[in-house]
């Protein structure tokens, strides 16, 4: 091959793959110092979806988190709704659900020093978990002076057995709660375990003056 030819494959080949579509697309929470990437093929759930679907939520516990969160997204496979993400009933689509809250005066004072503790039961109900038998793998976080735990358990459903993945931490200053919900089907977790891995890894924080 003549170096002209070799230096023109060479060329051709630099911008092929400069061209090539990313494999991530990469999430920042406005101004709230959360950070994320996510395949590439993922879509989001439309804000709309997510304020309808949580309209109901009558409880208390459902009331102050409306009145509370500061920014949410839900994304996954095309057809991924509201309902994927909250019902209690396994999917066969991998979703993740993201949201930034701040927490109220006495929910700070019940962090305490033990915030691993604290937080066990936010998403995943460990203790319940963990009295059936069912182990939840847990390991403490600190990144960037934010503090927390991610869990990782598979439990029984009426609809079948799930498997949930939780990343949840609290700022600096112990005012503001960032948590990531990666949920899919058993079988289809394992499908996808290196995205929800991938997801994991890519999670930085970063306090924010919002």
């Amino acid at each position: 091959m003549s170096r002209r030819a070799l230096a023109v494959g060479v060329i051709v080949a630099l911008v092929v793959t400069g061209c090539a579509a990313p494999s991530k697309q990469y999430v920042n929470a406005d101004s709230y110092g959360m950070f994320l990437s996510l395949p590439r093929e993922w879509v989001q759930v439309p804000d709309q979806q997510l304020k309808t679907a949580q309209s109901g939520w009558s409880d208390d516990p459902g009331q102050v988190f409306t009145q509370t969160v500061l920014w949410q997204k839900v994304w996954g496979p095309k057809g991924v709704t509201p309902d994927t993400v909250f019902s209690a009933d396994p999917s066969d689509k991998p979703t993740a659900y993201a949201f930034v809250r701040d927490l109220l005066n006495v929910e700070q004072q019940q962090l305490g020093t033990d915030i691993a503790t604290s937080l066990q039961d936010l998403i995943i109900p460990a203790s319940s978990l963990a009295d059936a038998g069912i182990a939840v793998d847990t390991e403490q976080w600190r990144k960037n002076g934010f503090v927390g735990i991610h869990q990782r358990a598979s439990y029984p459903t009426s609809a079948g057995s799930s498997t949930t993945e939780v990343v949840s931490m609290v700022s600096p200053k112990q005012n503001r709660l960032y948590v990531l919900v990666l949920r899919c089907s058993d079988d289809c977790f394992e499908v996808h375990r290196n995205d929800f891995t991938q997801i994991v890894d890519s999670l930085t924080f970063k306090e924010s003056r919002a």
